[in-house]
């Protein structure tokens, strides 16, 4: 079965009343190329941040095999863009038979004429129509709070159209407040920032994997075993590697053979463990799948870490890996 169909909506429009920064207090060169994109005293309009952000995400889980749409943009250039009406994008998303929808924007608090202290990032979901949107929201909130210190504002549930699973026929749907314009600092430095839009759609990115349990995983030949694998990028290290998947790296040392475990590069696939996969069912709880399939209830904490958990809530028809060592 292949990845599921994402539909990526970029919040408002190129020209939407309001919906901008307070007058910037200082010249800003948005991509470092060293021109001035938003001159002192100028106001930036979040669309083009919302903008910037999804055509990331769009990129990068195309690029990972998801079938992607968009929702309240057509490319990257932000300028020209009609605000298409909620009930438009609703609809949008529906006829195309999307499994999950993100929502991208940046907050605002106050009259909107001059910056305050409040500040962070925060995911909301529908408060009566929320389907599975809480679980997916837990998966990317927890991403998007590894990368720039931000004060994590939480899970919120409102009737927000964007979020309403009901009316658009979605599995899960989210929207994303990734820093508030009228904060200076996260208007100015995050924001107005091309670095940030790339952090945004990563940790994105590779919720919506953990969430949709496609991470590194590759099937071999001989079916019901799998092999989880991580392809190295810049900056990895095999200690790092075996941190952030809680394994040894002596197994990753030896998975591998390895003749140097100091030289690792870029691209390359490591081999991290074996694992099968199975079917939540009703009346599950981790506790109960470990006993049954693991011989042990207690190794529920290694279910949860295994497979990037906030907590021990599962849900009937979840799929989750169990290893196989």
């Amino acid at each position: 079965m292949g990845k599921p169909k994402i539909a990526i909506d970029a919040g408002h429009g190129s020209n939407t009343s309001g919906k901008r920064t307070a007058p910037f207090t200082r010249n800003v060169d948005i991509d470092g190329d060293g021109v001035i994109d938003v001159k002192k005293g100028e106001q930036y309009r979040e669309h083009t941040a919302n903008v910037g952000v999804a055509d990331l995400l769009y990129k990068k889980l195309k690029s990972r095999g998801y079938e992607v749409i968009k929702s309240g943009w057509n490319d990257a250039n932000s300028k020209n863009d009609s605000d298409d009406a909620l009930s438009q994008r609703q609809s949008k998303i529906k006829k195309a038979s999307c499994d999950y929808s993100v929502s991208i924007h940046f907050n605002a608090y106050g009259d909107g004429t001059s910056f305050n202290q409040t500040n962070g990032v925060s995911v909301y979901i529908h408060s009566e129509y929320p389907e599975d949107s809480r679980h997916m929201a837990e998966y990317v909130l927890k991403e998007l709070i590894k990368g720039t210190s931000q004060t994590n504002r939480g899970i919120h549930s409102s009737k927000l159209a964007m979020c309403n699973c009901k009316t658009m026929n979605t599995k899960a749907s989210i929207l994303c407040e990734l820093a508030f314009m009228t904060n200076e600092r996260e208007a100015m430095t995050l924001m107005a920032n091309t670095s940030f839009w790339e952090e945004c759609a990563d940790e994105i990115a590779d919720a919506i994997d953990h969430y949709c349990g496609c991470n590194n995983k590759e099937l071999p030949a001989n079916g019901g075993t799998l092999w989880l694998v991580h392809t190295a990028v810049s900056g990895d290290t095999l200690s790092s590697i075996a941190a952030k998947y809680n394994i040894p790296t002596e197994k990753l040392v030896e998975l591998n053979k390895l003749k140097n475990p100091n030289k690792i590069f870029v691209g390359q696939k490591l081999i991290l463990t074996k694992y099968s996969t199975y079917q939540v069912k009703k009346g599950d709880t981790l506790n109960k799948i470990s006993q049954d399939l693991l011989g042990d209830s207690k190794r529920s904490k290694e279910l949860i870490t295994y497979n990037n958990l906030t907590n021990n809530v599962i849900y009937p028809g979840q799929i989750i890996k169990i290893p196989r060592d």
